[in-house]
């Protein structure tokens, strides 16, 4: 099977991304993970407006 690309990959991958990966492991992500695809989840609710 071919590797897959991710659209997360653009944050990970490349050398100019060594900042931002530096930070994912401060964070205390190990490679293993670094290398999964990023998954994020949104939700809109809110109870600020009435109805």
């Amino acid at each position: 099977m071919a590797d897959k690309t991710f659209n997360s990959d653009s944050v990970k991958k490349g050398i100019i991304r060594h900042g931002t990966r530096g930070l994912i492991k401060a964070a205390g992500f190990t490679d293993e993970e670094i290398n999964r695809p990023f998954i994020g989840v949104a939700n809109s609710y809110t109870n600020i407006f009435p109805g």
